[in-house]
């Protein structure tokens, strides 16, 4: 075992620790500590492993700890590449979301040049992931929206206006609800719903 590689390694991850979430100050939200990187991992894991439990309930075949792998790991390439927002994504169309997904698992091959195995699997778990073709990975990105409309929900129980994230709910719902993952799908629909109640609760 090489301590000192495996020090390097932890601390690239640290990274994601400092990196605010670059969406909400985009979005106008200046009250409040900013959330980092780190921290939406850490409720995109949350939440990817509630998900997960129901899947294993209808389907013995879905693996828990592929899910798991792949919520834990998906944003560390963050920590070379920064947060990309989806707004930013969206803006270049196909050609910036494949350029996003290509830099993505060229930071994973550089975080892990010293891990071979532990790199390879990376990769292939981030790569999954981006293709979104098995149900693993929908699961993750169903629980990455999610913590998304979570933290904005919070965000609006916290004073910030409803008609600054109302974007982030009418695309969240309607990214999730193409994952098929009907469990997502009602939790997200549950938080519109509260969304919307506070912004029409609002007195211009």
């Amino acid at each position: 075992m090489d301590v000192s590689r495996i020090v390097e390694l932890c601390m690239q991850s640290e990274v994601l620790k400092q990196l605010e979430r670059t969406g909400w100050s985009i979005a106008g939200v200046t009250t409040g500590r900013k959330e980092s990187i780190a921290e939406h991992s850490w409720g995109v894991s949350f939440i990817s492993w509630m998900l997960s439990m129901e899947q294993l309930q209808q389907d013995v075949s879905f693996d828990l700890s592929v899910a798991l792998a792949m919520s834990i790991l998906h944003d560390l390439p963050e920590s070379i590449m920064s947060d990309i927002p989806h707004s930013a994504v969206s803006l270049g169309v196909s050609e910036l979301q494949a350029g996003k997904s290509k830099a993505e698992l060229a930071a994973m091959d550089l975080i892990f040049t010293h891990f071979e195995f532990l790199g390879i699997e990376a990769k292939s778990l981030l790569n999954r992931l981006q293709k979104a073709e098995c149900q693993e990975s929908r699961v993750v990105l169903s629980a990455d929206i999610l913590d998304m409309l979570m933290h904005a929900s919070r965000l609006e129980m916290n004073g910030v206006s409803p008609i600054f994230l109302e974007p982030f709910f009418k695309i969240g719902v309607r990214r999730i609800t193409g994952y098929g993952i009907p469990s997502a799908a009602e939790i997200a629909s549950f938080l519109n719903a509260e969304h919307d109640r506070r912004k029409d609760g609002i007195i211009l």
